[in-house]
């Protein structure tokens, strides 16, 4: 009896291990300018997803997707001088102002971000990190 039991509780902690293995999401979104869009996770990014080599590889597909219709042009840059080791800018192709984009991490969740002029921007950044902007 003892030994049914074990069989039977072992493949549920093994499932419950692999579903938080992968557990990395976006926290919050918000672009710095109309190029560039800064992102918070959960966790930080793997080493792979910041090598810049993937890049040039013909079948390269970004974990971020924006829309509506918007390219990401460049692999995640962690930003050295934040507090926290999961702030990441990504390069995109031209924002439009005023526009409410959608944002994901490989299909995941959709966080929103709402662009603005280059002043409103860089007021919205600045109360999001201090004057020192």
């Amino acid at each position: 009896m003892k030994f049914k039991m074990i069989h039977l509780i072992l493949p549920i902690a093994v499932f419950s291990c692999m579903a938080t293995v992968h557990a990395n999401d976006i926290r919050s979104a918000i672009a710095v300018n109309d190029r560039t869009i800064e992102v918070q996770m959960e966790e930080q990014l793997s080493k792979e997803e910041l090598d810049i080599n993937k890049l040039l590889e013909d079948n390269y597909k970004s974990p971020f997707e924006i829309d509506p219709s918007v390219e990401i042009i460049g692999v995640p840059v962690l930003v050295e001088n934040s507090q926290n080791d999961n702030v990441y800018r990504i390069s995109v192709s031209l924002l439009s102002e005023y526009t409410l984009y959608r944002i994901s991490y490989e299909g995941k969740r959709k966080r929103t971000f709402l662009t603005y002029n280059e002043q409103q921007t860089e007021e919205h950044y600045k109360k999001r990190y201090g004057e020192t902007f």
